[in-house]
């Protein structure tokens, strides 16, 4: 496989006949760690016989005798079948395949330990999470004849100028690939403020537009969503706004946030590809909180829901997704016909769902001072209590559960993990019981 990098010329060749004959290099020099964004492209010259080529990173020490993301300490993206490879030789679906002509861009995101690829242009989404250590580029081939061409930032990047294609306002446009191009691959600290003095940016919705698209670049969700959110206010049918709100709601796992942007940006542009694509990854990554709100409802969850209903139970999640309309528990039960119990639990499970262990504790509360020996209750309330990592008021929840459900599985499971998590409370114990607290207690005694 050539290697032609821009402003410096490597060769590598793969002999490309199996997967022992694989070729892989990798950059010189780690990324710098104070280099927040770091983001190159790579062009297909030609895919070779086997049209087998991986893009991704590395550590030092990896072994270039495989694909990236076959070994430990390496992942990438391959061309030939679309997976994603990370320190196993077993892939998972990602994106297209990619060939000859392709422009394939691999961006590492130190400021939220994320990586996203994009192929000509266009960004294919997160591919891998928590990113940590010293970290490479490379490059892999298995075929006979490949060759690539590497740009680090020697030329206009395709993602910059694609990514900036919506901004609509040609000035601003460039305004935005020129605020990309200073903080791409540097380890320059620029803030915002930096970005809009430089580039003259007045103060208006311009201004939010600039502001919440580069911070969606960046990978920057939550601030993003503030000036999107700002702009909305100003414009409720700012499809821009929509669109960028509403993918970093579901970028964010805000599946419930995601669906009513994505709803509305539908019904401004039926025929949105993108609005319909996420809008379908969302509502079939919240198949699983619908159906357990249907339990809650006596309803048989299958597959084929009636629409009608599966539509009433997504309205009424985003009744309680939706902080800007204020509901009562009574509007609830009234929506949904059921008993305050049942909205209850409906609210908590949304609450679960939506990582507001706080909400959802106040709901559990209120359930448990009706009836202590509610299991439903414990059960969620000694979880949510365990995911905030307070784990002595969890451990008491699941004790409760356990000694009405003996042969609970998650109560066993993460009363085990709390008492681990809590060493202190252990050895603390040991010392109440007499026992000399050392790092090797008898491991029968710490499972009592």
């Amino acid at each position: 496989m050539k290697l032609r990098v821009c402003c410096q010329s490597k060769t590598h060749e793969g002999l490309g006949e199996s997967n022992e004959d694989v070729g892989a290099i990798r950059a010189n020099y780690p990324i710098p760690p104070q280099c927040k964004l770091f983001y190159f492209e790579v062009e297909i010259i030609d895919e070779g016989k086997n049209k087998a080529i991986g893009i991704g990173f590395c550590e030092k020490t990896v072994n270039l005798n495989g694909m990236p993301g076959w070994y430990y300490g390496s992942c990438g993206y391959h061309g030939d079948d679309g997976c994603l490879f990370c320190c196993s030789g077993r892939g998972n679906p990602y994106g297209p395949l990619f060939s000859t002509g392709d422009t394939i861009g691999c961006c590492l995101n130190f400021t939220n330990n994320t990586v996203f690829y994009t192929k000509n242009g266009v960004n294919l989404d997160i591919a891998f999470v928590n990113l940590k250590g010293s970290l490479y580029p490379c490059f892999g081939s298995l075929s006979v004849g490949g060759s690539i061409e590497v740009n680090f930032g020697s030329r206009q990047f395709k993602f910059a100028a694609t990514t900036s294609n919506d901004i609509g306002d040609e000035l601003l446009k460039n305004k935005l690939i020129e605020a990309f191009n200073m903080c791409i691959n540097k380890t320059n600290i620029y803030t915002l403020e930096d970005l809009e003095n430089s580039s003259k940016i007045k103060q208006d919705t311009a201004a939010l537009k600039f502001r919440g698209k580069f911070n969606f670049i960046m990978g920057i969700y939550e601030d993003a969503i503030i000036d999107l959110t700002k702009l909305i206010d100003i414009e409720p049918n700012n499809k821009f706004a929509l669109r960028y709100r509403g993918e970093a709601y579901y970028l964010m796992e805000r599946y419930g946030e995601a669906i009513i942007d994505l709803t509305k940006l539908l019904n401004l542009e039926p025929n949105s590809k993108f609005a319909l694509r996420y809008l379908g990854e969302a509502y079939h990554l919240t198949k699983e909180v619908i159906i357990d709100l249907a339990k809650l409802l006596d309803i048989e969850p299958i597959d084929d829901m009636d629409e009608s209903l599966k539509k009433k139970l997504i309205e009424a999640f985003n009744m309680c997704n939706n902080v800007t309309n204020i509901y009562t528990l009574e509007d609830l039960e009234n929506f949904l016909g059921i008993k305050q119990d049942t909205a209850l639990k409906f609210r908590v499970k949304f609450n679960f769902t939506m990582e507001r262990y706080e909400d959802a504790i106040v709901d559990l509360t209120k359930l448990i001072d009706i009836d202590q020996n509610n299991k439903f209750a414990l059960r969620y309330r000694g979880g949510a209590y365990y995911l905030m990592a307070k784990y002595k008021e969890a451990i008491i929840d699941l004790t409760k559960l356990l000694y009405l459900e003996p042969d609970s599985k998650f109560a066993l499971r993460y009363l085990g993990e709390a008492y681990h998590l809590t060493k202190k409370v252990i050895i603390y114990l040991a010392k109440l019981l007499s026992i000399e607290p050392s790092d090797d207690i008898d491991k029968s005694w710490k499972k009592n």
